[in-house]
């Protein structure tokens, strides 16, 4: 294969190039390049910034008020036709050179009327190659390429008009790309095979490769430089269809050819051109973007002349103005030299810097290269920084920029102090509060990753030193948070090394508003975060005072969302607390903070379980035993929970509380507390609301939780014993008067449901020996026995129920829809069920159990249901002792033949 002669190569011979040596690390990312075919248009690794990010900064910064000066082409005034050429060659020379006739005439537009008919141009670049008008399409693009050569007016505009002028220059290319790819396109059987993006040279047609050298050829026939470096940089990623691993000397070539550009504005954005497209396809080649960045450096030294500033005050700026133009494209070129750098090419590139004072420069370094290289060569960036001119950035920004790198890596161990006291040295002068904050919201971080907690106590008295003057903390308070949050969010962080910072609670009081109470919310996290408990009383004070703040700042407009966060951060902030073996102090804790937390029901419930944890403990330490001590501090816990819970306005959490609490005065033998935390329960249901307001608005039916309460109640009740002189029933009287006067939905079978359910307990109280009961607290049966009026008493209660019961059945038989049925049924049957599970079987019984088995048959009971009771019957009749088989047969029959 005859090897291809890059038509541009003799360029090379141009007097500008005959000096050129190659640096030292000349070809030294050749080897690292993109493997051949591998480079695709646009393919760029996930981890590389992209030039997409930086234009938005690009255009709202470089902008202007002026009219700008553009060849009328702009606004859509074209060449007038001529007569065909017989050379083709002529032809195309005269076609690419007619454009510098046209463009005689000059418009004046404003910014936004630029940027309108510029990306009108790119549209017609694109209608005009749909038509194949391919030399319309080149010419366009050689015009707008022109564009960029023109710094005279409005040379603050430049690098957003670099922007805008590229991104047709893109898209030229890839047209040119798309096209020559698709002329590759081979057919088996009118089947289309396409070119395959990881293509070599030799997989390209003959007829694509001769046409993209004529695309080359076009473009070395252009005569001006700058549109011919553009336009080729436009359509490089073509030379992969001619040539492979051909990129490395291509790129070199190009960015010596850059050194013919005169102008140093416009030679520093072609840099940045050509860096894009090597980020695109050879991201890892380095030697011409070191080629680029010593060229810089080179044109920079001439700034000083006589000549230069003349030529910088012809364009009405001052030297720093004019060397912020070159920001973008700078910064873009070293981030691409910077990008997987090794530290060689730091050495050389801070080697070419070392002379310059240019903080510009210095600042794109700094930000460029890896942190950890940067960190390596820390105390030499330092130096390089107080050697910077006044006249470009200031110190300032560079040792901010250094120290976002170096909070990020470890320097040198023996630098490490050094540093940070020599950049200090210069930060803690600093006059404006603005420019100091923005240092040292970047070097806490700084000595926080490298440095010790001292270091960081003592950064935070310089800064309230610099903030105690005139109150200026109020306008700094998201600095100041910054500050906070990098210290609460250190690995090395824990709350013993905070607070040993003799500064960090001056420093607290620094917060003020909606800044306090999300500074504290912070550090309410980060507590809890913590593994295990604390007693330390600094920090339980601190941290509570902060609580308070958190829970202080919930208003009536706050958000249900917000209010449920800061209920949770106060719960476990409560539960990390531990006061040891002092409990009373812990109780008078717990007092405290239902005086401050009083606004949430989460956090009442979550004192209200402290206290009652608090009595167990204590019951668990005299082992049951309790003496005169011991009992005050029981009543006192049980007295917190008394007065606590009725302030609790979620309904269900307050009925279940009392009733929690009650358990935890049976365990600790105070029975005159345990009857009060129930009466009051009981009332309480009295009191309840048919329907609750859910957070949606909507109005949901409390009947279903309500019976399920009114069910753990009486499981409660069976541990609970009488009173000696208000009988053994008195509570459950209690209870009965309740549910029944309680404004159930005429249709429900709430009643019925709980009066099953007191058959059940009362079943339960029957037996010789109680399910369970309380240490040392003795159960109806031994403190009545099976006495007459203890008996007389249970079989009244039975009976009352009974009564109850059928007076419910009764009332609900006006009800004959089809839920209602549904659910009559459903209960008769529960309470046949159950019947027939707890009590003795008699003929009396035998009458009843019938009764209620029509019911539910009348009530179109499915059959599968009516076989229910028949089974439970069944199987308590094979456990029946034999005297009682006859009752239990007679049964059975009877419900058999009532099927």
């Amino acid at each position: 294969m005859t090897s291809f002669l890059d038509p541009l190569s003799e360029h090379l011979d141009h007097p500008l190039m005959s000096d050129y040596e190659p640096t030292p690390l000349a070809g030294l990312g050749r080897a690292a390049s993109v493997p051949p075919g591998a480079a695709i248009l646009g393919s760029v690794e996930e981890d590389v910034p992209g030039w997409e990010s930086k234009k938005a900064g690009i255009w709202s910064k470089y902008t202007t008020n002026e009219s700008i000066s553009v060849p009328s082409f702009v606004s859509g005034v074209g060449p007038k036709p001529g007569s065909a050429p017989v050379d083709r060659v002529k032809n195309r020379l005269e076609q690419l050179d007619q454009d510098e006739e046209d463009d005689g005439e000059m418009l004046q537009l404003t910014q936004k009327e630029y940027q309108r008919h510029i990306e009108k141009k790119r549209d017609e670049l694109i209608k005009a190659w749909d038509k194949e008008k391919r030399v319309k399409a080149l010419k366009t693009a050689i015009k707008c390429a022109k564009l960029l050569g023109e710094t005279e007016k409005v040379t603050m505009f430049y690098p957003s008009k670099f922007v805008l002028i590229t991104e047709i220059l893109d898209t030229f290319g890839e047209l040119v790309f798309d096209r020559i790819k698709k002329r590759s396109t081979i057919y088996d059987d009118d089947i289309a095979i396409p070119l395959k993006d990881n293509f070599r040279a030799e997989d390209v047609a003959d007829h694509a490769k001769e046409t993209c050298k004529n695309w080359f050829f076009k473009i070395a026939s252009i005569r001006e430089l700058l549109p011919r470096i553009y336009v080729e940089m436009a359509i490089i990623h073509s030379y992969r269809f001619i040539e492979n691993d051909t990129f490395p000397k291509i790129f070199n070539r190009l960015a010596r050819m850059i050194r013919g550009i005169g102008d140093p504005l416009v030679a520093q954005y072609a840099r940045c051109y050509l860096a894009r497209k090597g980020r695109e396809i050879v991201r890892l080649q380095k030697d011409f973007l070191l080629t680029s960045y010593e060229d810089y450096m080179f044109t920079e030294k001439t700034f000083g002349s006589e000549k230069m500033l003349a030529h910088i005050e012809s364009r009405k700026l001052d030297g720093k103005q004019y060397l912020d133009l070159f920001c973008p494209a700078l910064d873009w070129t070293l981030e691409c030299l910077g990008y997987k750098a090794d530290a060689k090419i730091l050495d050389s590139v801070l080697k070419t810097y070392a002379d310059c004072t240019n903080g510009f420069v210095l600042q794109a370094i700094i930000t460029a290269f890896p942190p950890a290289l940067v960190a390596r060569n820390g105390i030499e960036f330092v130096k390089l920084i107080k050697k910077a001119s006044d006249d470009t950035t200031g110190k300032l920004p560079l040792y901010r920029a250094l120290g976002v790198s170096l909070a990020e890596s470890k320097p040198k161990e023996e630098h490490k102090i050094k540093i940070f006291n020599k950049i200090w040295t210069d930060v803690t002068k600093e006059t404006s509060l603005t420019k100091y904050m923005d240092l040292a919201e970047v070097f806490v971080g700084y000595t926080l990753a490298h440095l010790s907690f001292k270091h960081t106590d003592g950064l935070l008295k310089d800064i309230l030193e610099h903030m105690k003057e005139e109150k200026h903390y109020f306008d700094y308070q998201k600095q100041l948070q910054a500050i906070m949050q990098k210290i609460l969010s250190h690995s090395k962080a824990d709350f013993n090394s905070i607070f040993s910072m003799k500064n960090f609670l001056p420093f607290l009081d620094l917060f003020r508003g909606e800044t306090q109470t999300e500074v504290n919310k912070s550090l309410l996290t980060t507590f809890n975060k913590t593994a295990g408990s604390t007693s330390d009383s600094i920090i339980i004070n601190t941290m509570f005072t902060v609580a308070k703040t958190v829970h202080d700042s919930i208003t009536a407009l706050s958000f249900d969302d917000d209010k449920r966060e800061i209920s949770q951060l106060l719960c476990t902030f409560i539960q990390k607390l531990d006061f040891g073996k002092d409990l009373e102090k812990h109780l008078n804790f717990y007092v405290e903070a239902r005086r401050a937390f009083i606004n949430l029901d989460g956090v009442k419930v979550e004192l209200v379980k402290g206290v009652c944890h608090l009595a167990v403990r204590t019951n668990i330490i005299v082992k049951g035993k309790h003496n005169k001590q011991s009992s005050a501090f029981v009543r006192a816990c049980i007295a917190y929970c008394f007065i606590t819970i009725p302030s609790i306005e979620l309904l269900f959490e307050r009925l279940y509380l009392f009733t929690f609490a009650a358990g935890i005065s049976m365990m600790n033998q105070s029975i005159p507390q345990a009857e009060s935390l129930l009466k009051s329960a009981v009332q309480l249901v009295q009191e309840f609301p048919k329907n609750i307001e859910e957070r949606d608005g909507k109005a949901t039916s409390t009947a279903a939780d309500l019976v399920l309460y009114l069910k753990y109640f009486l499981s409660f009740l069976v541990s609970v014993p009488g009173h000696p002189d208000n009988g053994p029933f008195y509570l459950l009287k209690g209870f009965k008067t309740v549910v029944k006067e309680y404004d159930w939905e005429a249709k429900g079978t709430q009643r019925i449901t709980i009066y099953t359910s007191t058959l059940q307990f009362l079943a339960a109280l029957y037996q010789k020996k109680q399910p369970y009961g309380w240490d040392k607290i003795e159960s109806n049966l031994i403190l009545f026995g099976n006495t007459i009026s203890y008996l007389n008493s249970f079989h009244e209660e039975i009976n009352q129920f009974l009564t109850l019961l059928k007076e419910e059945f009764t009332r609900l038989m006006e009800y004959a829809d089809g839920l209602s049925r549904q659910a009559q049924y459903t209960v008769a049957l529960e309470l046949l069920q159950v019947s027939i599970a707890h009590a003795t079987v008699t003929p009396a019984f035998v009458t009843f159990a019938l009764e209620y088995f029509k019911i539910a048959k009348k009530l179109a009971a499915p059959q599968a249901l009516l076989l229910q009771p028949l089974e439970v019957a069944r199987r308590k009749a094979a456990l029946a002792p034999e005297a009682e088989q006859p009752l239990y047969q007679k049964l059975i029959k009877v419900l058999e033949d009532s099927k």
